[in-house]
């Protein structure tokens, strides 16, 4: 029985690497001009920050982060304004989370959320955002984890 649970982790893991390579060739794909020729230009990058949100933008697509949660809230591409679900609240669009044993054969899922927001580097060619949250003993319906998602 606990194999199967360990099974179903690891396959969510996986979806969640499968997804995340599929959307990277998805934005990739279009980074090339049209008329063949390479492009020698590279898009500059902007971060855009808000007092709940931060968007960052390289010119081809936009990704816009609750803030200081991390969780992704809109991705716009190709003249789409949100090509996530906007049936769905902004704190169900694009989140990581875990599924962990607390204590017990009982399995909790945890949104991985950060309590804090930092720009790690932004300039034109490079941005680097951190979400994080440190784990407190006496949160005990929370996972044993320091979050940093980057």
């Amino acid at each position: 029985m606990q194999k199967m649970g360990r099974y179903k982790q690891l396959l969510s893991v996986h979806v969640l690497e499968v997804t995340m390579v599929a959307l990277l060739f998805f934005l990739v794909a279009d980074c090339h001009p049209h008329n063949g020729r390479r492009s020698t230009t590279t898009p500059t990058l902007k971060l855009d920050i808000q007092p709940k949100q931060v968007t960052m933008s390289n010119g081809i697509f936009n990704i816009t982060l609750s803030k200081p949660h991390g969780d992704v809230t809109g991705i716009s591409y190709g003249g789409f304004q949100n090509i996530l679900s906007t049936h769905n609240l902004e704190t169900n669009r694009g989140y990581w989370d875990i599924i962990w044993n607390n204590t017990g054969p009982r399995t909790t899922r945890a949104k991985l959320s950060g309590t804090s927001f930092e720009v790690i580097i932004n300039n034109e060619n490079q941005t680097e955002i951190s979400f994080k949250r440190t784990w407190n003993a006496s949160q005990s319906n929370e996972p044993p984890l320091n979050i940093d998602k980057r």
